[in-house]
């Protein structure tokens, strides 16, 4: 799988703000692509609620989540 990142903005970011960037695209962009497939005894609605936690959990440990708390752009 691949995500698009807007190129000027991620050369631009700081080292927080990129890892904001490649979390927030691989939320958005995994749930599309394992829609599309259809596992017997996977479930694709328990997988995306786990991975939004994991990933959520994610930005929390390297402090994006407590930038956005406060109102700031990471």
């Amino acid at each position: 799988m691949d995500i698009v990142l807007p190129l000027e903005d991620f050369v631009n970011a700081n080292a927080v703000s990129r890892k904001a960037m490649v979390i927030d695209s691989l939320l958005v962009e995994v749930p599309k692509i394992v829609a599309k497939y259809s596992i017997p005894g996977f479930s694709a609605e328990r997988f995306f609620v786990d991975f939004a936690e994991v990933f959520s959990n994610l930005k929390q440990q390297i402090g994006i989540g407590e930038i956005e708390r406060q109102g700031q752009t990471y």
